[in-house]
């Protein structure tokens, strides 16, 4: 390393007034101190247990007045070297840590944080005003203590405290994802500012790791096609809105009920479990109505859809999805 990179990187550390130069400081402070205080004859202050706990009493302006110097050269020192240097070293310690947390929530607030070693959890690309957080009282219904990162690049800031936030930039989502903790991730739900974004999104989720669940909403039936054609185990959602309104009007009533199961912070909802040891249709079906709860459809494994209201005979093998409506969600070891 030249002199000149040397004295370059000791000039940003002093005016920076880095955690290291404060270290230095303090050391520099409490050896010196100790050094004067010998010369002056403090015997009864020199002792490291004793120095040590009236050095850091005195600096933090305590000041128990248990022990103290007696001669005059001791006095002075303390005086004017003591008192002056390690209260103000106090300072300066306490104003760099409340600067650093207050650094640390900014980075979390202004989505700058990394979150890579979280497991388990749920990330959501995109955000929309009343949508994305209705999503979150969804994932948060029954579940207070899960987990949810939130990637977006509409807002700067975290939108809500309950989830954690990672500012997307303007490229690839690989990183986003990457800092959102994609690799440890339940679930990626994708509801992107258009479909290009979504497609983009799900697309890089697939890439960065091939187990993790994809989740996507698009308004292009084309577009969904177009990604469950690259990544078949994407799970694609199309906007149910316009039907929703079809069948109020051709059925009173049946549109708010599809809207109600939809939800999982109302009376009663739709769930799914996967079948961990093969049993019948009908066993499952009574295993069910035990627990109150209504068995409405059958997926096999790898199936793109449900078969609704299976016969009773059929058999359901380990890995199929059993779609039930009930006031809860049950455990997911039941079956």
């Amino acid at each position: 390393m030249s002199v000149r990179l040397l004295l370059r990187v000791l000039y940003r550390q002093l005016t920076e007034v880095t955690w290291p130069v404060l270290i230095a400081a303090t050391l520099a402070h409490a050896g010196v101190l100790w050094l004067l205080l010998a010369w002056a004859g403090e015997t009864d202050m020199l002792a490291p247990v004793t120095y040590i706990y009236w050095w850091w009493t005195t600096s933090t302006t305590v000041g128990y007045g248990d022990i103290s110097p007696v001669t005059d050269a001791g006095r002075m020192i303390v005086s004017f070297f003591g008192y002056t240097g390690g209260i103000a070293i106090f300072t300066a310690v306490i104003a760099k840590a409340i600067n650093s947390l207050s650094a640390f929530w900014r980075r979390r607030m202004n989505g700058l944080a990394d979150f890579s070693s979280l497991t388990g959890h749920t990330i959501i690309v995109g955000y929309h005003p009343a949508r994305t957080l209705r999503m979150i009282d969804e994932l948060l219904a029954g579940r207070p203590d899960a987990e949810i990162v939130l990637v977006a690049r509409e807002v700067e800031q975290n939108p809500d405290v309950r989830v954690r936030f990672v500012r997307a930039g303007t490229g690839s989502f690989t990183a986003d994802l990457r800092r959102a903790g994609l690799d440890g991730a339940k679930t990626v739900l994708i509801y992107g500012d258009s479909d290009d974004e979504t497609l983009s999104a799900a697309l890089a989720a697939s890439a960065a790791d091939e187990d993790v669940a994809i989740v996507a909403f698009f308004r292009d039936e084309a577009q969904a096609d177009l990604l469950r054609a690259h990544v078949p185990r994407a799970r694609c959602l199309i906007s149910d809105a316009v039907e929703q309104v079809v069948r109020e009007a051709q059925d009173p009533g049946a549109g708010i009920v599809l809207s109600l199961l939809s939800s999982t912070v109302e009376d009663a909802a739709v769930f799914s479990v996967r079948v961990r040891e093969g049993a019948g249709l009908e066993a499952i079906k009574r295993r069910l109505e035990e627990a109150g709860a209504v068995m409405i459809g059958h997926q096999k494994k790898g199936a793109a859809h449900p078969t609704l209201l299976p016969q009773a005979a059929g058999e359901a093998a380990p890995g199929d999805l059993i779609h039930y409506i009930a006031r809860a969600r049950l455990p997911g070891d039941m079956l």
